[in-house]
C-alpha cells in the first residue's frame, strides 16, 4: 500500500528534513493503512511492515486467506454427499477486495479520503469503455520489475557516492588552499617570509635569519600541502610588490624632473642676471666692482632659497626708484 511520492513530500516535517518519526503523513498513511488491513482483512492478516527502500514510503502485509471446507462423497445408490472430512486452505476470492481488484481500489480510495488522498485512475474502467465503443484504448502501464528498478537504483546511489567523494576532495583541496594563503600572508605580515624571492624549487623563501621561525616554517608545511594556494598568493604578493615599486619608481622619477626642471630655470636666471652684471661692468666698471661681492652674497642666498626670480624683480624696482630719485 502506497501513496503518490509527492503526498509524502509535501508534509512540511518532509520540506525541513525532520525525520520520519516527525512526518505527520507518514504517520496517518500508516495508523489508515492498519485500520483498514484489519477491517478488511481480520485475523487473516499475519504480517505487516514499511519501507523506505523505494520512492514513497509503503507498507508491504502478507494476507492468509484461510477457509475450512468440508470433503464430501456422493453414496452411489443413495446419492446422498456425506462429510467425510475437513481441511483448512487457501481462498483468496473469499475477500471481495481480493477478488476483483477495482473494488480494492475504491475500498481504499473511500477509507484513506479522511487523510487527503484520492482513488487512483480507473484504468481498467476506461481501457474496457474503449474497446466497447470501437475506440483507441489508452495504452496500459508497464511496472517494472522490483529487481530492475533495485538495479537502477543501486548504479543512481553509486553514481552519488562517486560525485559526492568527487566534491568531498574538491571541498578538502579548496580549505587546503584557503589555509595555504593564510599562513603565507600572516608570515609575510610577521617579516618571516620574502614576498618576493623564490627558491628554485618554488618553495617559500625566507627572510635572512627566519629560516627555522616556527612562523616560516608552519608557513612552509602549508605551501607544500596546497602548492596552488602557494601559487596563487606568491603571484598576488609579486604583483602587489611589482605594481608599488613601479609607482615609487614613477614618483621618484618625476621628483627628479620637477627639481631638474627648478634647477635649470636657476641656472637660466643666473646666466641672465652674470650676463646683466657684464653690461654694466663694461659701462661702469669702478662704480660696479663694488657692487659684485654683495651681489654673489645675494646670489647664494637665492639660489639656496629658490627665489631668484622675486629677488631679481625686488632688486630691479629697487634701481629703478633709485635712479628716480636721484634724478
Amino acid at each position: 500500500m502506497t501513496a503518490n511520492k509527492k503526498w509524502f513530500d509535501a508534509d512540511p516535517t518532509a520540506v525541513f528534513s525532520e525525520g520520519v518519526e516527525q512526518h505527520q503523513r507518514i504517520s496517518d498513511f500508516e495508523e489508515r493503512s492498519i485500520a483498514w488491513l484489519k477491517d478488511a482483512f481480520g485475523d487473516d492478516v499475519i504480517h505487516a511492515r514499511a519501507d523506505l527502500d523505494e520512492e514513497a514510503y509503503h507498507i508491504h502485509a502478507v494476507i492468509m486467506p484461510r477457509v475450512q471446507v468440508e470433503m464430501t462423497r456422493t453414496d452411489k445408490k443413495t446419492g446422498e454427499k456425506k462429510v467425510i472430512a475437513t481441511r483448512q486452505m487457501l481462498q483468496p476470492s473469499k475477500f471481495d477486495v481480493i477478488k476483483e481488484y477495482e473494488h480494492a481500489q475504491d475500498s481504499v480510495g473511500d477509507w484513506f479520503s479522511e487523510i487527503g488522498l484520492d482513488r487512483g485512475e480507473r484504468r481498467k474502467e476506461a481501457y474496457r469503455e474503449a474497446v466497447a465503443k470501437g475506440e483507441t484504448p489508452p495504452a496500459k502501464r508497464i511496472h517494472s520489475k522490483t529487481r530492475d528498478w533495485r538495479r537502477k537504483k543501486d548504479l543512481k546511489l553509486t553514481k552519488r557516492e562517486r560525485d559526492l567523494e568527487t566534491r568531498l576532495a574538491a571541498v578538502e583541496e579548496k580549505a587546503a588552499e584557503a589555509e595555504a594563503i593564510i599562513e603565507i600572508t600572516e608570515a609575510v605580515s610577521q617579516g618571516a617570509v620574502d614576498p618576493v624571492a623564490q627558491n628554485a624549487e618554488g618553495a617559500l623563501a625566507p627572510v635572512k635569519g627566519r629560516e627555522q621561525d616556527e612562523v616560516f616554517l608552519r608557513a612552509q608545511r602549508h605551501a607544500q600541502r596546497s602548492p596552488k594556494g602557494a601559487s596563487r598568493i606568491a603571484k598576488a604578493f609579486r604583483r602587489g610588490w611589482g605594481a608599488m615599486f613601479e609607482r615609487a619608481r614613477k614618483e621618484a622619477l618625476a621628483r627628479v624632473n620637477a627639481d631638474f626642471r627648478a634647477a635649470n630655470k636657476t641656472l637660466e636666471e643666473v646666466r641672465g642676471l652674470l650676463a646683466k652684471i657684464g653690461g654694466t661692468l663694461g659701462a661702469d666698471l669702478s662704480g660696479n666692482i663694488s657692487k659684485l661681492p654683495d651681489l654673489a652674497r645675494r646670489l647664494k642666498m637665492t639660489i639656496s632659497a629658490g627665489n631668484i626670480s622675486y629677488e631679481r624683480s625686488t632688486e630691479s624696482r629697487k634701481n629703478k626708484n633709485n635712479d628716480n630719485t636721484d634724478g
